[in-house]
C-alpha cells in the first residue's frame, strides 16, 4: 500500500487499488503479515465492525459514523470484499454494501 495515508486521529486516505490490495492481503495474510516500518505483526483482527448479515459473518469499516461516504465490507466465508467509495457526504455507504452483500448471497451462484 504505497499510496495510502493515515493521520494520527484515524482518518485513512486511499483509492480502490490500494484497497483491493489490502483486500487481497487480508485474504492470504501470509502476504501481509508485519508493519514494515517497525517490523511489528500487524494484528487483523482489530478495529472492525463485526456482525451477522442474513446468517453470514461480516466485517466492516466505513468512512464516517452510520456508514457514509464509504464502506470496506469483508465477507470471510465467501471470500469477498465489497468498496465503495464516494466523495458525497450524503452517500449511504453501508446501505449500498449491504444491497451489493445481498445480491452477492442471493445472486444465483451466491450460495
Amino acid at each position: 500500500m504505497h499510496k495510502t495515508v493515515a493521520t494520527t486521529d484515524g482518518q485513512v486516505e486511499s483509492n480502490v487499488d490500494e484497497l483491493y490490495r489490502l483486500s487481497l492481503g487480508l485474504e492470504n495474510p501470509r502476504t501481509f503479515v508485519r508493519d514494515t516500518t517497525s517490523g511489528a505483526a500487524i494484528d487483523l483482527t482489530k478495529n472492525w465492525e463485526r456482525d451477522t448479515f442474513h446468517g453470514v459473518s461480516r466485517l466492516s469499516a466505513f468512512a464516517a459514523p452510520g456508514g457514509k461516504r464509504s464502506a470496506f465490507v469483508r465477507i470471510p466465508d465467501k471470500h469477498a470484499t465489497i468498496i465503495v467509495l464516494t466523495n458525497d457526504d450524503a452517500a449511504d455507504a453501508k446501505g449500498i454494501a449491504d444491497k451489493l452483500t445481498e445480491r452477492l448471497l442471493f445472486s444465483k451462484g451466491g450460495k
